[in-house]
């Protein structure tokens, strides 16, 4: 199943409509209609944000055709043999239901934890920030 069907079910599914699907993922409606119409692609953040307002791992949402199309638009897409392929997609799948699992652990705290977070994200070493 393509990227623009998945969406489009697992909208379905969680009983949303486009309108609905958009506001929860702070996205505009004609995004939302563009990608299930297959018009449009999704940025990697974009598809974060579908993947939370639809309650559902990151990774769901890619089928191995579309994310080789997203990967190729945003530049982080290599020609590689089947089985370094199927590593890779292990590995964005680990490191998106960590990301995930972060994100429902921030979700947790209060707004005060939340806060001293964020500050300690923001006051880390510049050598531990990517460039």
């Amino acid at each position: 199943m393509d990227i623009q069907r998945r969406i489009k079910y697992l909208r379905h599914e969680a009983s949303l409509t486009q309108q609905e699907l958009a506001d929860k993922a702070g996205l505009g409606l004609a995004s939302i209609q563009r990608y299930e119409k297959g018009e449009r692609l999704p940025s990697i953040e974009a598809l974060e944000a579908i993947a939370k307002a639809l309650d559902v791992p990151f990774y769901e949402l890619l089928a191995d055709s579309s994310a080789r199309k997203i990967w190729k638009e945003h530049g982080e897409y290599k020609e590689e043999n089947p089985l370094d392929y199927a590593v890779r997609e292990r590995e964005i799948k680990s490191k998106a239901e960590k990301i995930q699992n972060l994100s429902k652990q921030i979700e947790k705290l209060n707004t005060d934890g939340k806060v001293k977070v964020y500050d300690y994200i923001d006051d880390l070493d510049p050598k531990y920030k990517k460039k």
